[in-house]
């Protein structure tokens, strides 16, 4: 009859495995949510601040000129186009908001009824690109460096914890090896291996 090996693999590297890969895991899980979650928020809160803009536009039209509206209303990062608009019909009602979000820019549309003209607010989505990026070179190295960490701390309370089930383990091949009268020196009984002892 053939015997089976059986292929063991020890204590300390499956809890070591487990562990850093649950933290691995976790981590990049984490770093992907933040990621991916970044880039609208980032979006939609450019929006918000572009309709504000837009808002203001719309209270300071026929008070000032429209030149000076656009300056008014002007932040870096925005490009600010005031036109006039061809059909007047067509040209919609104020407060209805017009989006249009493409890879790189996000515009935002609004007629001016008291002056018949458009106002075009633009503004670069490179900010949620650059954001996206930095989250991902910094989040990666970062939950490198801890699994590193974290093996080293694992690896130091795995060989104190296993420390008795190591004397035992001598004790055992030391009984096999014929040395019948060998004992382990726990003196409590409050642990497995004292009262194994």
């Amino acid at each position: 009859m053939r015997s089976r090996v059986i292929r063991e693999v020890s204590l300390r590297r499956r809890v070591l495995f487990t562990a850093i890969s649950a933290v691995l895991g976790a981590g990049f899980l984490l770093v992907t949510f933040l990621a991916l979650a970044i880039g609208p928020i980032m979006q939609q809160s450019q929006v918000e601040s572009m309709r504000a803009q837009a808002d203001l536009a719309l209270a300071l039209e026929g008070n000032i000129a429209l030149d000076q509206v656009a300056e008014a209303i002007a932040k870096p990062g925005t490009s600010v186009v005031i036109s006039e608009a061809e059909d007047f019909s067509e040209a919609g009602i104020a407060n209805n908001f017009t989006v249009q979000n493409e890879a790189d820019v996000t515009t935002l549309e609004v007629y001016l009824p008291k002056s018949q003209a458009t106002l075009s607010l633009s503004a670069s989505n490179q900010q949620s690109s650059l954001v996206l990026i930095q989250i991902l070179s910094v989040g990666i190295p970062t939950l490198l460096v801890l699994s590193v960490i974290l093996l080293l701390l694992l690896n130091r309370a795995m060989t104190s914890a296993l420390q008795p089930l190591d004397e035992l383990t001598v004790l055992a091949t030391r009984i096999a090896s014929g040395s019948r009268g060998s004992r382990l020196s726990h003196a409590t009984q409050a642990t497995e291996l004292g009262r194994t002892a």
